[in-house]
């Protein structure tokens, strides 16, 4: 633990994220691989749905396309819980490779399992919280922009003008807003599986230790879309060449579902690791961290070894009378 815990910069974080990431590529990438497995299996049932229903009758193809809408329901719930338990098994696996202990796939969810309802609690609770910023933020861009082109009408070209420079002030107000909560809050899963806290604690938890790192945050997340976007292109690229000369065989199909797959599992870990290290990162800024962990490895108790046997004196000689 020399190196493990010790106040890094941006470039120092990703280049430890790279390291635990390269040396532990299939223990990250199968944990992440459940999520996009879930969605995989979804695209490919309305896939095949779609191509089957054509040829049916009006009445049967409504009903499957019923049960295409039922299965897809299911399996994005089933997908949101798993996005929301992986992260937490995630996590669980920095912790124990950063510190240099062993750990499997297997091992690390079942290292979370009386953890799960309340890292799925806590994910739900911020998706609403970051939903209802969303909304306020549409309905900051949008009545702003009503008002000022109901205002300006007449204007010509200058009301158009001013009523688009609104909106734009406005989304962008709005989108700032959603970004810095979903930062605030994005150490709230660490929180909640290294300290095992409640719902409410880590998320309160996670917007202490959050100070001064939303930009740093915010960075790795846009690292991470832009690795997932640049690999889905990368992988799918048979696939748009199929389109550009022509409808796209289901071999093609498929195999565009499935880049979108591999892209997932690859690319999501990263941002996952980098999020799990700024949280021990913030602890050892705000909490000097690290020398906590010094102090208790040594002040740890030893068994003191155990005492030797007591023999008995030997009895006095017995006085006759």
């Amino acid at each position: 633990m020399d190196s493990t815990l010790r106040p890094m910069s941006t470039s120092q974080l990703l280049d430890r994220t790279f390291h635990l990431y390269r040396n532990n590529f299939l223990l990250f990438a199968g944990i992440a691989a459940l999520p996009p497995a879930l969605i995989l299996v979804m695209q490919l049932i309305l896939m095949f749905l779609t191509r089957f229903s054509s040829h049916l009758s009006e009445g049967a193809s409504v009903a499957v396309t019923c049960v295409a809408i039922i299965s897809v329901a299911g399996l994005f719930v089933a997908y949101m819980l798993g996005h929301y338990v992986a992260s937490g098994a995630t996590v669980y696996a920095v912790s124990q490779v950063h510190f240099g202990s062993p750990v499997t796939i297997v091992g690390s969810y079942a290292g979370i399992r009386s953890l799960a309802w309340r890292i799925i609690g806590a994910s739900i609770l911020i998706t609403v919280m970051i939903g209802i910023v969303l909304f306020v933020a549409y309905l900051v861009m949008i009545i702003p922009t009503v008002m000022a082109t109901a205002f300006m009408k007449g204007s010509g070209g200058a009301g158009v003008i001013v009523a688009c420079g609104i909106g734009l002030l406005s989304f962008a107000a709005g989108a700032g807003a959603t970004i810095f909560v979903a930062c605030k809050f994005s150490l709230a899963v660490p929180a909640c599986v290294v300290e095992k806290l409640g719902v409410i604690a880590c998320l309160q938890r996670s917007w202490f230790l959050s100070q001064k790192a939303v930009w740093r945050i915010f960075l790795i997340y846009l690292l991470a879309l832009v690795l997932t976007i640049t690999l889905t292109l990368a992988l799918s690229s048979p696939n748009y060449i199929a389109v550009l000369r022509g409808a796209p065989s289901l071999p093609f199909e498929i195999w565009g579902i499935v880049a979108s797959f591999l892209a997932s599992a690859i690319a999501e870990p990263i941002g996952a690791i980098a999020i799990s290290l700024v949280y021990y990162d913030q602890r050892v800024r705000k909490e000097a961290f690290d020398l906590q962990l010094m102090m208790q490895a040594m002040g740890e108790p030893t068994a003191p070894p155990p005492p030797p046997p007591v023999t008995p004196p030997d009895a006095p000689p017995s006085i006759g009378p």
